[in-house]
């Protein structure tokens, strides 16, 4: 039996009435006006979910509630990107219209401090380095090293307060005009991030190609997408979208 008829099936078997039942809204959090939502037999949760926004000084809050499949439950996240920081919360409940109240994203204290800096191998070691207060989620010491290669090369480094989810991650680029290396390293104890990292460079071509661009507002991707050869462990082809 394909997937779409036992779906099928399930949904006209189950007696009305028995699937899970939660408030849904999306607004400003202490002004969300929850209505009933009756879930799809896949959504076996009720979620609330909440963001604060803080850009250039200004706070914005928002919350969504609704019917949720369980796959964001019971999470915290912070993403900070210098002038615009982002706290998330999310929470789930089991049964009929529990999601109720209030809901706010909450921001737990760090209790450690790390090295910051921006700029490059030579002139990020001490004392050019200050030490910073993290926030929020940040729970380790980040260096992120990369290597641009383009006939000569030149590295770059950050050094900041982060979250262990992007630790010990080794990531590679070709958009055509250039190969970019970038090596992340993670500690958890304070100012533990004075390291300094040569980042390796394998040039061997693996057999694969792909389409590359790197559009810079200026139409690249729509007209001007050339063809690489991959190197190392450049072993898929990507198509990334983004906001700087």
């Amino acid at each position: 039996m394909s997937r779409y008829l036992a779906l099928l099936f399930l949904c006209v078997f189950v007696p009305k009435g028995s699937c899970l039942k939660c408030n849904q809204c999306s607004g400003l959090p202490y002004n969300c006006i929850d209505q009933e939502q009756e879930c799809f037999v896949n959504q076996t949760s009720c979620v609330s979910q909440s963001f604060t926004i803080v850009e250039n000084g200004t706070v914005t809050e928002k919350t969504f509630k609704g019917c949720s499949q369980g796959l964001v439950c019971n999470e915290t996240m912070y993403v900070d990107r210098g002038i615009r920081k982002t706290y998330m919360s999310s929470s789930c409940c089991l049964t009929d219209n529990c999601n109720t109240g209030t809901y706010y994203s909450t921001v737990p204290v760090a209790a450690l401090n790390c090295l910051a800096c921006i700029g490059n191998n030579q002139s990020c070691t001490l004392p050019n380095m200050t030490s910073i207060r993290c926030a929020g989620v940040q729970d380790r010491c980040m260096t992120i090293t990369s290597l641009f290669v383009n006939g000569s090369s030149s590295n770059s480094v950050v050094k900041a307060c982060g979250t262990g989810n992007l630790c010990d991650r080794r990531l590679e680029y070709n958009t055509g005009k250039g190969r970019l290396y970038t090596d992340i390293t993670c500690c958890g104890k304070t100012n533990c991030n004075n390291n300094s990292i040569a980042v390796s460079v394998n040039e061997t071509l693996n057999g694969l190609q792909c389409y590359a661009c790197n559009e810079t507002g200026k139409g690249e991707c729509t007209n001007k997408i050339t063809k690489v050869q991959c190197t190392g462990n450049m072993t898929s082809c990507m198509d990334i979208q983004g906001e700087t």
